[in-house]
């Protein structure tokens, strides 16, 4: 099976309606949250950590689809950190890493379906991210995970290094970075 990249912006109304349930599918498939209180804190999780890119940043989620456009892998995309620190003002751990912000200013979320794990099509959504981010002038791009996690292993192969380290509700984090 082929699998091609797509900015989420590319799709129309209708396609982004059919797609975002096998997005979301994904999502929930591959977090580390799995028991919510309830649908509300359910759908704020999602919105925290997807959906705001999804609305707020189309172009810069990027998304490998198979030949009939069902999403294999997604990237969720922020290309400036700093300018949009007010727009996650909830994820505390977000103004610690300003620092990092100068030389790393885009940020990134990745994650495949549970079967296409291992097929390069993460590698290939950063790849594809990378080369975007390059052509606008971006300096680099960061992603931040539980340290020593599978997550943080994959961008490490990536080529990313740990940039920076930090504690967020008790569990330690890892920065990584890479410059463009």
């Amino acid at each position: 099976m082929s699998a091609r990249i797509v900015r989420f912006s590319e799709f129309g109304s209708a396609s982004r309606t059919r797609i975002t349930p096998a997005l979301r599918r994904i999502f929930f498939a591959t977090s580390n949250t799995q028991v919510f209180a309830g649908d509300a804190a359910r759908e704020a999780h999602f919105d925290r950590w997807l959906g705001r890119y999804l609305r707020l940043f189309p172009a810069d989620c990027l998304i490998a689809v198979d030949d009939a456009d069902a999403p294999l892998a997604y990237l969720a995309g922020c290309p400036d950190s700093a300018a949009a620190a007010p727009a996650f003002a909830d994820v505390g751990y977000y103004a610690d890493l300003s620092p990092i912000y100068g030389d790393y200013p885009a940020h990134i979320h990745v994650n495949a379906a549970p079967d296409q794990r291992g097929r390069g099509h993460g590698r290939a959504l950063i790849e594809a991210y990378a080369t975007g981010l390059r052509q606008r002038g971006a300096r680099g791009l960061h992603a931040v995970t539980a340290a020593g996690s599978g997550a943080e292993a994959f961008f490490m192969r990536s080529g990313m290094t740990r940039v920076a380290a930090l504690v967020w509700r008790g569990r330690p984090l890892a920065a990584l970075g890479e410059r463009l």
